[in-house]
């Protein structure tokens, strides 16, 4: 029911934003949009918190849609609490970057690279479903941040569809 209606919102933002000058003029509709944006992310958010965290009983290889510039952040620094994870990866090759949005509903960045990340045992982490993305997609949210070491692998995400 989500990822419907994301879409039909999604619909009208693009009617609107046409009608009022288009995001590409960065008119009324462009603001619109990043208003809406934003007020998805910040419930997102909400939701987030609110979800109770389950302790791992066993360690899982979670995936992380980025940017090149947020991976080289995140190879340096570790990640951050809070940052969106999926999966968990079976060894699956990386979606080209318009399947992972479609799949995932990452609204606001193209992806560029996927990264691996291990998560040990005992890591409290909260899971719910993907916001406008498949029914059967899951993002994992953890409460603590992981060092850059349990970063395994960056991958450039395949061209095409």
């Amino acid at each position: 029911m989500n990822s419907k209606l994301i879409k039909v919102f999604l619909a009208v933002l693009t009617v609107f934003g046409a009608a009022t000058g288009g995001a590409e003029a960065g008119g009324l509709g462009s603001a619109a949009a990043r208003a809406a944006m934003n007020r998805m992310l910040a419930k997102e958010a909400v939701r987030d918190a609110a979800t109770p965290a389950i302790t791992l009983e066993r360690g899982i290889y979670l995936r992380r849609y980025a940017t090149r510039e947020e991976a080289a952040i995140e190879a340096q620094q570790g990640l951050r609490t809070g940052q969106h994870l999926v999966g968990p990866s079976e060894g699956k090759r990386p979606l080209p970057a318009q399947a992972a949005i479609e799949r995932y509903g990452l609204p606001h960045k193209v992806p560029e690279v996927q990264e691996l990340w291990y998560v040990p045992k005992g890591t409290p982490a909260r899971v719910n479903p993907v916001w406008g993305g498949a029914r059967d997609a899951t993002e994992t949210t953890l409460t603590q941040p992981l060092p850059a070491r349990n970063l395994l692998r960056i991958e450039a995400l395949p061209k095409g569809q």
